[in-house]
C-alpha cells in the first residue's frame, strides 16, 4: 500500500481535531506529526480557533491561516483523492470542513467586536442606573428630614447683605438635628473656593456643612447634621475653600435668623 502523501494527511487534519477518524487513521496521523512540524502547527491553530469559539470569545485568527485553509480547501476541491486511507466520505466532507473553520475563524471577530460593543451598551445602563439610584435615595432622604419633623421643623430664610439677589432656604429637623439646604440663584463659588454655612450661637459663628451650586445656581444639600447643641441664633454663607474653614472668612454673603421654637 501507498503510504498517505503529505497533503493527505493535512486533509485530514481537521477530522482529527474533531475526533472523527478511525483508530488506525488517528495513529498514521499522529505518527505523521511527529515528523512534521509544519503539521502539527496547523493542527494547533484549528484546535485554538475551536476553543476559542466554543468559548463564544472573540479570536483573531493566526497570521496566514486563512490563506493557507482556503488555498488547501480549493486545492482540495479541485484534486482527486486516490488513497486508500481516505474514504469517499470523506472526499467532500474534508474540503467542506476546512472551508467552515476558516470562514469562522474570519466571522468570529466580527462576534467578538459584536459582544464587545453589548457589553460597553450594558455598562452604560448599569451606570446610569446607578445614577438614578443615587438621585432617588436622595431625594428620599431630604423628603424624610422633612417630614419626619412634624411640628419640630424650622425654616431659616437666608437673604443677601448686600443688593445681590441669591437666597437659601435652610429647614431644620430639630427632632433629629437634621438639615437639608436649598440655594437658588446662586452662582457657583469662584475657582478653587466653595461655599460654607454657619451656624451663629451666642455671637460664636460655628462652622457647619460646605457645599456649591450648579451651573444653573440651584443646590440641594439634602440630610446633613447639624452642630450639636442647638441655640443657633441666626445662620450665614461665606465663601471658603473647598475643604472648609475653622473661622469664616469676610464678607458674609448672605445671613438670616433662626426662629425660636
Amino acid at each position: 500500500m501507498t503510504a498517505p502523501s503529505p497533503e493527505t494527511f493535512r486533509d485530514l487534519a481537521p477530522d482529527y481535531v474533531l475526533g472523527q477518524l478511525g483508530a488506525e487513521e488517528t495513529r498514521a496521523f499522529e505518527a505523521a506529526m511527529d515528523r512534521s512540524p509544519e503539521l502539527r502547527e496547523l493542527v494547533a491553530e484549528l484546535r485554538n480557533v475551536g476553543a476559542a469559539l466554543a468559548m463564544g470569545s472573540a479570536v483573531t485568527p493566526p497570521p496566514g491561516l486563512k490563506e493557507r485553509v482556503l488555498a488547501q480547501a480549493r486545492g482540495s476541491a479541485g484534486r482527486p483523492t486516490t488513497d486508500a486511507r481516505l474514504p469517499a466520505r470523506r472526499r467532500w466532507v474534508v474540503p467542506t470542513l476546512v472551508t467552515a473553520l476558516a470562514a469562522a475563524a474570519i466571522v468570529a471577530v466580527g462576534l467578538g467586536r459584536q459582544k464587545a460593543s453589548l457589553a460597553d451598551e450594558l455598562a452604560r445602563s448599569r451606570a446610569l442606573l446607578a445614577e438614578v439610584e443615587q438621585r432617588l435615595t436622595a431625594r428620599e432622604a431630604t423628603l424624610n428630614t422633612l417630614l419626619e419633623a412634624q411640628n419640630e421643623l424650622t425654616l431659616v430664610q437666608l437673604a443677601p447683605s448686600g443688593p445681590q439677589a441669591p437666597g437659601i432656604q435652610l429647614f431644620w429637623n430639630r427632632r433629629i438635628n437634621q438639615a437639608v439646604l436649598h440655594a437658588f440663584r446662586l452662582p457657583p463659588a469662584p475657582a478653587g473656593k466653595a461655599y460654607q454655612l454657619w451656624l451663629i450661637r451666642d455671637g460664636t459663628p460655628v462652622p457647619s456643612r460646605v457645599f456649591n451650586s450648579d451651573p444653573d445656581g440651584h443646590a440641594l444639600v439634602s440630610a446633613f447634621e447639624l452642630p450639636p447643641g442647638g441655640g443657633f441664633a441666626a445662620a450665614a454663607i461665606t465663601v471658603e475653600p473647598p475643604s472648609g474653614s475653622a473661622t469664616p472668612t469676610l464678607p458674609i454673603l448672605l445671613v438670616g435668623p433662626v426662629p425660636t421654637a
